[in-house]
């Protein structure tokens, strides 16, 4: 029996239909005890992702799975090309629960997205050093980042300092709309996926989670 690992896109998403797949894991931990956040810091406060429908065990149940695929080495990106390959989507939200947990596992997603140069890859990550790490790494060594797989690197977590707010395409969250435009930012809320696309370096996010009044985004 055939299984697909991808989704087709949560509430903010729906507007693309079946043209956006995403692929997400257990958020900050696993089951089994498996950091799937490593970068994760205050943003543990008021994680989205372990909150409304992302708590039924049906949710965590496909996570687990796709978290046992993506540990799997080569066999994930051979299932996942395939996987693509068949369904021919335009974009793919990698991660909107988890993060890359180590090296090899972002490398896979590296080498899909080189693979499949006709789609649009993102994601938002909190692994700042490892992000950084490989993007400066040298040619001569490994393979260059595709240039369609955009990652927007997410403050939040215990690497913040790191992130060049002149430079870097990075994200915000805050606590209403007010407080984004006086920080300059643009509001990813409706379309994160066209202002990343249209080149905006400074992506804020209304936070509409249940922990509101504790969820602090000041630095």
């Amino acid at each position: 029996m055939r299984k697909d690992f991808f989704s087709t896109g949560n509430k903010k998403y729906k507007h693309y239909g079946r043209k956006l797949l995403t692929f997400g894991l257990p958020a900050h931990r696993s089951r089994s005890g498996l950091f799937t956040c490593p970068g994760a810091g205050k943003c543990i406060i008021g994680c989205y992702a372990q909150q409304g429908w992302y708590r039924s065990s049906r949710v965590r149940d496909v996570q687990e799975e796709r978290l046992k695929l993506a540990r799997s080495g080569e066999k994930m990106v051979d299932t996942l090309h395939a996987e693509l390959c068949r369904r021919k989507p335009k974009f793919v939200r990698i991660h909107d629960s988890g993060d890359f947990f180590d090296s090899e596992y972002l490398e896979r997603w590296i080498k899909l997205a080189l693979m499949h140069p006709e789609m649009t890859f993102f994601t938002y990550s909190k692994m700042v050093p490892m992000i950084m790490a490989r993007t400066n790494a040298p040619s001569n060594l490994w393979h260059p980042m595709p240039p369609n797989l955009y990652i927007v690197l997410s403050e939040g977590g215990i690497w913040d300092h790191l992130i060049n707010q002149d430079q870097d395409l990075f994200a915000r969250v805050f606590k209403n709309n007010n407080q984004l435009r006086r920080a300059g930012f643009v509001n990813g809320g409706t379309d994160d996926l066209k202002l990343i696309l249209k080149g905006h370096k400074k992506i804020g996010l209304v936070y509409h989670g249940y922990n509101n009044r504790r969820f602090d985004t000041s630095h």
